[in-house]
C-alpha cells in the first residue's frame, strides 16, 4: 500500500462538498474512525470501507479512485476497451 495524503485530502475536500464527512461513513459502518482514515490515507485496504465512499462520491468501483489497488479491474477496463 502506498500512503496517499493527496489523494486523502481530495477524498476528504470531495465528500465535504456532498456534506459527508469520514466520521459519518465510520458510523454508518460501525467501524472506527481511524480505520476509515487508515483506508483513505492508502494504510489499509478494506472493500467495505472503500465501496461506501464510492457511494458517496458517486463512482461506480473503487478502482476508479484507487485504481494501484484494484489492477484486476484496470485489465478488465482494458480488455473491454479492445
Amino acid at each position: 500500500m502506498v500512503l496517499d495524503l493527496e489523494l486523502h485530502d481530495d477524498i476528504r475536500y470531495r465528500l465535504k462538498k456532498r456534506g459527508v464527512t469520514l466520521s459519518q461513513i465510520s458510523r454508518e459502518l460501525k467501524k472506527s474512525p481511524s480505520t476509515v482514515t487508515a483506508v483513505c490515507q492508502g494504510r489499509v485496504k478494506s472493500d467495505l470501507i472503500q465501496r461506501a465512499i464510492c457511494k458517496h462520491l458517486g463512482k461506480n468501483h473503487p478502482a476508479e479512485i484507487w485504481p494501484d489497488r484494484y489492477p484486476e479491474f484496470q485489465s478488465e477496463q482494458e480488455e473491454s476497451e479492445m
